[in-house]
Formats: C-alpha cells, structure tokens, sequence
C-alpha cells in the first residue's frame, strides 16, 4: 500500500473535482502522498458512506453535532490497520445539498501491532477532521497518532448500567464477538439509547469489549460504531445499528448473533458450554488492564508459532487462562483437573519451540515436580498424567529429572496402587519412546530396589506369550531394547517355565519346537556383544523344550509329518538331550530316533539299518515295528517297500542275522496298497533284495513259506491269471522262479497236473497209439480198394448243379461227386481252392461203385465250389442218369429226381463231374 512506513491520510466528501473525478461529487478530495490509488479505491472507497439516522432525518434536525459519528476499525487483507470516521457534515460547498466527511487513518503493518496493544489509539484519537480547505490535495504522513491516554475504567461500569448490561449478557456479547472473529457471522447490536448519544455508547461498549480481546483476536478484528440497519460487509465482524434496524424474522440476518437492547430480544447468542473460563477471567478482570495485558503476553508467547486462524480461536484461549491462572497461583484450578492441564500445555511445545516458551516449560516442571515430591508419601499419578509426562520427551528429549521421576513413580505403583497391572501399563506407556524406556529399564535392572518392578514387567510380558511364535518375539523385544535383561537369571527362569507351559498343550508342539530350534539356532550364531554370554542360554532353552516335547509324546500317536518335522532333535547333536532324559523318555527318544533314521536311509545305506535295527531290545524293537507299520499305512508303493521291510524286521538267531515276519509283511502290503497288483510288484522288487534270500540269493526257507501259503490262503488261483503269471515269471531270481512256478502248478486242475507229472508215459502211450491206427486205416483203405471194381466216370459238359441233362433226363437219386484242388466234404469251413475241371475222387469220397441188379444206386459224392457257406448232393431216386455240373454252394439235384445235401464247404470256384445211376 504505502513503500514509506508512515501512516497515512485520505479524506472523502462531496467537493469541485477530486482525486478521481475532475467535475463535483463524492470522491476522495486530499490524500497522503505515498497512499496508493488503486488501495483507496478497492479498500477505502467501500466503506466511505454515511446515511443519517432515519429518526434525525424525519424531524430534519439541523444541528450536526446530534447526528452520530461512525467510527469504522478492520485489517486489511495487505496487513493495513484502517482506522477512519464518518460524520454528517452538513451543507456542501453549493449549500444546497447535505454531504458527509470521512476521515481515514491507514497504519502500516509494522506500526499495526504497537496499535493493536493501545486501544486507547484506535477509540480516542483526537486529530480526525470533520471539514478540509479545499486548496490542500496532499495530507502529511504520520509517524504516530494523537490520542487521549485517560483509561477506559473510567465510567465503565456506569455505562454497562446504563446499556442494561449484566455478567451473563456481557460474556454472551464477548463471546458472540469472539466466535465472529473466526467465523463469518456477524454481530448487530441495536443500543435502548437516544440516537444523539448512540455512537458515545456505542464506542465505549466497544472500547470495552476490545480490551478483553486477545491480540491474536484483535488483528482480525474489525467493526463500526453506526450504520443504520444491518448489513454484511467485507472485514466488519460487529455492527451498532440504529435503533429498530433489527426486524424480527429477518431471514438475512436471522443466522448472525443479534443484540436488540430495546426489545431485549437476543437470538443465537447462547454459549455452548456452561464452561467458558477465558469469560470468566475477561469479566473478572474487565477493570484491569494490567492483568489482561499479562495474560495477553502468557498467550502470545504460547501461540507464537501458530497460523492466525488459531491464534484467534476462542477454545485455544480457554485452555491458556486456566494456564496463566495456575502459573500465578491458581492451585485450586489444578487440583481438580491435573491431567487435562499438563496435557494441555504440551498441546503448546515440540522439540522446535521449547526453548523460545520459557513460561510453558517451566510450568510444566513446576506442576511435575510438585507431583514427585509427593512420592515418598506413597502418592499415585493417573495414567492420563503419567502419559503426558512421558509425551514431554517428543519436546525435551532425555532429561534426566525426567527418566528419575518415571522410576519413582513406577516403583511406587508397584508398592502401593490398588491395580496391580498400573507399572505394566505405565511401562507400555514409556516404551512409545524406545530411547526413554531403554535409560528407565537399564537403571531399573541396576537397582537392586527398583528391579523387581522391572521383574514384574517381564513376567507379565512372558506370561501374555499364548504361543511359542509369541514368546520367540518376546526375546526378540527384549534383546532389541535392554539385551542385559536376557541375561539375567529371572528372565531365563520364567521364559523357560513359560516354555513348558506353551509346549504341553501345543497340539502342534514338534513343529513349535522346530521353530524355535531355528530361531535359537539364528540367535546362537548372531553377532552382537553379548552372543557369547547368551549361548549357554540359548542351548539350554532348545534342550529344555525338546525334552518337553519328548515326554509328551505318545508313540501310538505319532504321524509320519511328524516323524519328519523331528529331525532337528534326532540329529547329530541329540546325544545332548539323551543325557537330559529319564529311562522311559530315553526309550521314546530311542525309538523315534530309529524310526527318522530308517525312514531317512534307503536304498543306500541298508547294511547301517540292519546294524541299527540288530542292537535294539525286544521291546523296542516291538514298539519300532509298531510305529512304523503305522505310519506307513496306505503307503505300499515301490519307493517305500525297504521301509515296509524295516517294520517286519526279526533279529535272526546268529549276531547279525537278518528275519522278517513275511507272512504279516505279505498281508501288510496287500492290505495297505494302492491297487491290487501292488502285492505282486513288492514280489517282483522282492526277488532282487538281498536281504529276503541267502547269500546265493536262494530264497530262505521261510520267505518261501510265507509266499506258499499266500497263494494258498490269500489269493489263491492269482498265478493261473495271464497277467499277473507274465509279471512274476520274469523275475530276475531263478530260485524264487521255481517256487512260484510249483505253486502255479500245485493249484492248476488234475488233467493238467496229471499230464505234466506224467509226460514221459504219455509221449510212449501216444507214439503206440498212432501205429495202430496208421495200420487200421492201411488196411480199410487195402479192402475198399481190393473188392470195389472201379467204372470208369464218365464227365459230360459241366452246368449249374441240379439241372437236368435233356439226354438223359432227371438224374437218379444219387450223390454228387467231383475232383478239384478243394474239398467238398468237410466237418466245418476250411479254406480251398479249386481249379475249374478234374476227374478222380475228392480227399473225402470214395469211388462209385455200381448198384447191384434191383438195387438203388449207391454212391459217395463230392463237389467243388466257391462257396464259404454248406453245399448239398446226396440223396436216393429211380432210374439212372448221370449229371455233372459245377456248384457255388447251391443244392444240387440228383439223376432220376434225386436230392440231397452234401457237406459244408468253403474255397474258390471250381469245376468237377458228378455221375449218378439208378433204377428206371
């Protein structure tokens, strides 16, 4: 606005030419050199206007020194405190025409604040002007302004009379300014006084009401003494109106805070609270500037570094009287709301301003310091007020008074409050500064007085650890923030009575235990300063877990997971625990121990197993075979069948000597298996493991039996199936070959055990046999030959079997005979061929012989075709004819009208002759 940081002038009124206008009228007529135009013109020109009292109007009251003034007080939005008065001035220069005069006063921003601090300035000046010579256009800058330095006490409590002001409507009104400072209502206030002696009433409620602001509120604030009806305008948070201005029911105003004295009417001008302690303390010392100006420096310094929007909020000066209150001796106001007080001034410090708020710092160590003392009656702080204690190392950082008064204060919690959990949650409360809690503890755990109520602290930690998860991070915590305190005896003795606890009744204990062998294991090979002091501890806990782990185990219960999950302590280093367990929990151990190794070495290192397996007792022995036939139930696969052999181990009657339950291994496998062939795949691997065999790889005695009354007893007629006989005949062991092939024979039908017990007998009987009957056919063959005579076969042109010769007429019943490559006769369908002509006798005829005198003719037939299906030619008539043709398999008919059915045949298409006779 102004570059010369004095204040300046302007005046405003009806004149010949102005500043902006060359012809008469309303315009800025005088100015201060260095006050820029487009700020009078944006800024001032706004609020140049006076409207006369309607009542002084309408009388037409001559007399100026009646009408009222209006003194008009805000900040600019650039900084600038305007401070300017308006007045009705009467005639203007013509004497025609009533004008009015307004004289600004513009404070730069640097003046603005000693201002601010003397109201006395800004509502007693005594150089504003009411006219100007019309010859002077520049107005001096100031350094200072005139102003009348008598108090404000003077008469005010005359004039609050007077207003009809009490207590309560006096704090309604303060806090209704308030509140519109910090808001965008405003304030109408319509004063039940004459009009001519509004604006002096006016100024001193005002000059009153700015006293007990706060100079955070003061540079926001902005009013008008006059202005005559309501209305809202930029920077104006209070207006005194003129009387009956303030219309019920106006919906423009009905929201803002009104003040109608004459009708006593007063709407949204109720506090919310019934507590309101910067009220109390205003109207309490509203007589005493002093003191408010004390307290107005207390706030200044507590809300230095906050925005303006803060410092003029009316919450933030409620908590700062209370503050200044107890800083001078207001003991009462303390005791009955300490942890709300301390919390509330480090609402006001951080580690950045502490050291510029010297009062706020030192009241809270006040009040602190005044609770410690009282320690060593057994006194007790709230939680709240503990909490804020620890909050003030975020502002101050490590005090030593601080980690001291903690430790009192733990230490006389644990003595004497009736919550035994109050330490623990005081040390929950320290522990959101790691630094502050690691100097409380370690002072703590040197102390020998003050060590139990770290003790109990711990104790408590461990005891929440509902897991062994939980518990491996409580040693975690501990050696992250006070590493000496894993050290101590107390620690190790309850994490490992925790540690039993946990584990003996962890469903999932073996998996637990493996966790923490791990995290132990991590622990033992950090690289921290006290590693080598915590080794022994840390070995001592795994030893201690798993030898819980061992005595809770119930070897009819164990899982092969679980089997698996345990080889973190049936490892190399388990002679250690062996060393820690009783007779009964070393057998178990024992067991299990054998059962991971076995389990764990196949295919690879039998000769180990077996020696293993040899040293054990009967019983453990006994309990071995148990575990392992169950956990490997519905196992029976190829890569488990070595352990399935561990689990029918027998000690053999020599050292060294192996046996096997193979009966119950046989039933084991085929109950247990996948599908049924599995039993003979374990047969088949069987054959190739040494162990089930003699050194020859023979197979004992007892294998051999156990495999007999298998296919005897259980599955009894498997060997004479295809597939399972092709599986098992194949095996690479000539001996267990032999076996399985007697019990296959043992088991086929008599005929057939008859047969191969009996070949060499069977093949002499045959070979006698066949002689005979080479001769017998020798000799029916010799017969025929000899006493049949032959005819001569006579062969006429070949045609379709069964048509008549036109010659000779319908053959006789007869039969069909012919010659071909392929048989005619035959018992079923034989493949043939056949070539189309031939004469003689088929493999399955006979040479016709002629019918003796009156006899039918008698003669055997064969026939040649291309049928695959039955041809037909036999059969007996009258009369003689012959017939020859040739046949695909269709029936043929006979000389003399003879039919008949020949044999069924099957071959290619061939031709032959077929002669019949008979009797006409």
């Amino acid at each position: 606005m102004s570059q010369s940081g004095k204040i300046q002038q302007q005046y405003y009124t009806r004149g010949r030419s102005g500043v902006f206008r060359t012809n008469e009228g309303l315009d800025t007529v005088a100015k201060s050199p260095s006050l820029d135009n487009n700020f009078i013109k944006k800024t001032l020109h706004p609020f140049c206007l006076y409207h006369a009292p309607q009542e002084l109007r309408q009388r037409g009251e001559e007399d100026v020194s009646k009408y009222p003034e209006s003194l008009t007080v805000f900040t600019a939005e650039t900084g600038e405190l305007v401070i300017g008065r308006g007045v009705f001035a009467g005639a203007d220069f013509t004497g025609q025409r009533d004008t009015v005069f307004l004289h600004h006063y513009i404070v730069p921003q640097e003046l603005a604040e000693s201002v601010y601090r003397l109201p006395n300035s800004i509502f007693r000046i005594t150089s504003f002007a009411s006219k100007y010579n019309e010859e002077i256009k520049e107005l001096p800058e100031l350094d200072e302004l005139e102003y009348d330095k008598q108090s404000y006490v003077t008469g005010q409590q005359h004039m609050l009379d007077r207003l009809g002001i009490d207590e309560t409507l006096f704090k309604q009104l303060l806090w209704s300014v308030c509140m519109s400072i910090s808001s965008n209502k405003k304030v109408y206030i319509a004063l039940d006084v004459d009009v001519t002696g509004s604006s002096l009433y006016a100024n001193q409620l005002l000059e009153l009401l700015y006293h007990c602001l706060p100079y955070g509120m003061r540079r926001k604030f902005g009013f008008t003494t006059y202005s005559h009806e309501p209305q809202g305008k930029k920077y104006i948070d209070v207006m005194v109106v003129e009387k009956g201005s303030i219309r019920a029911g106006d919906r423009q105003i009905d929201k803002d805070y009104l003040f109608d004295f004459p009708n006593r009417r007063f709407v949204n001008t109720e506090p919310p609270g019934p507590e309101m302690p910067y009220l109390d303390f205003a109207w309490a010392y509203r007589g005493q500037p002093a003191e408010l100006e004390a307290f107005f420096d207390f706030a200044e310094e507590a809300l230095q570094d906050v925005d303006a929007q803060t410092a003029a909020s009316l919450p933030a000066y409620h908590q700062l009287s209370v503050l200044y209150q107890i800083e001078q001796g207001g003991e009462d106001i303390y005791e009955s709301k300490k942890e709300a007080i301390v919390t509330s001034i480090l609402t006001y410090l951080n580690d950045r301003n502490v050291e510029s708020k010297p009062r706020l710092d030192e009241l809270f160590w006040q009040l602190a310091e005044r609770e410690i003392s009282l320690f060593g009656k057994g006194h007790i702080l709230s939680l709240g007020y503990v909490e804020a204690m620890i909050d003030y190392y975020r502002i101050g950082g490590l005090r030593e008074n601080l980690v001291f008064s903690l430790i009192k204060l733990l230490y006389n919690g644990w003595n004497f409050h009736e919550d035994s959990g109050y330490p623990n949650r005081v040390f929950d409360a320290v522990l959101k500064h790691e630094e502050l809690f690691q100097a409380v503890a370690h002072k703590m755990l040197a102390t020998e007085q003050f060590a139990p109520v770290l003790q109990a602290y711990m104790l408590d930690r461990i005891q929440q650890a509902g897991t062994m998860q939980a518990l491996q991070e409580e040693i975690s915590f501990w050696l992250k923030h006070i590493e000496d305190a894993v050290g101590s005896a107390y620690f190790q003795e309850q994490l490992m009575r925790r540690t039993k606890e946990l584990l003996e009744k962890d469903r999932e204990r073996i998996a637990s235990g493996g966790s923490l062998n791990v995290f132990l294991d991590m622990l033992y090979k950090s690289d921290t300063g006290n590693t080598k002091r915590l080794q022994r501890f840390y070995n001592d806990l795994d030893v201690h877990a798993q030898k819980t782990i061992i005595g809770k185990i119930d070897l009819d219960q164990v899982t092969l997971q679980q089997l698996e999950s345990m080889k973190y302590m049936l490892g190399n280093h388990s002679h250690v625990l062996t060393e820690n367990l009783g007779p009964s929990d070393q057998a178990v151990f024992h067991t299990l121990q054998c059962a991971s190794y076995l389990l764990r070495n196949v295919n690879s290192k039998e000769a180990e197993s077996y020696m293993v397996l040899s040293r054990l007792m009967p019983k453990e022995l006994d309990q071995l075979q148990a575990l392992l036939q169950r956990v490997l139930k519905g196992r029976a696969r190829p890569e488990n069948y070595e352990k399935i052999a561990y689990a029918f181990y027998e000690n053999g009657l020599e050292p060294g000597e192996c046996s096997f339950a193979f009966m119950q291994m046989l039933a084991y496998i085929r109950q247990e298996a996948d599908h049924a062939d599995e039993i003979y795949d374990f047969i088949h691997w069987s054959a190739g493991y040494a162990y089930f065999h003699l050194p020859n790889m023979a197979m004992t005695k007892e294998y051999e039996a156990a495999l007999r009354g298998y296919f005897l007893r259980s599955d009894r007629g498997a060997l004479n199936k295809k597939n399972v006989w092709l599986k098992l005949k194949s095996i690479p062991n000539a001996s267990m070959r032999k076996v399985l092939a007697d019990i296959r024979l043992a088991q086929a039908n008599p005929l057939i055990r008859f047969m191969k017990g009996n070949r060499k007998m069977l093949i002499q009987f045959g070979s006698i046999f066949a002689g005979v009957a080479v001769l017998v056919t020798i000799g029916i063959v010799g017969y025929q030959t000899w006493f049949q005579p032959v005819q001569p076969v006579q062969q006429v042109p070949g045609g379709e079997t069964g048509q008549n010769d036109p010659l000779l007429g319908p053959p006789a019943p007869g039969t069909e005979s012919g010659t071909g490559a392929s048989t005619g006769t035959s018992p079923g369908s034989q493949p043939g061929s056949g070539t189309p002509s031939g004469s003689g006798t088929s493999p399955g005829g006979t040479t016709i012989v002629p019918p003796l005198s009156g006899q039918p003719p008698i003669g055997n037939g064969s026939g040649t075709g291309s049928n695959g299906g039955a041809d037909a030619g036999t059969g007996a008539g009258s009369g003689t004819g012959s017939n020859t043709g040739t046949g695909t398999g269709s029936t043929g008919a006979g000389g003399g009208g003879g039919t008949g059915s020949g044999a069924t045949g099957t071959g290619t298409t061939g031709t032959g002759a077929s002669t019949g006779t008979g009797r006409p």
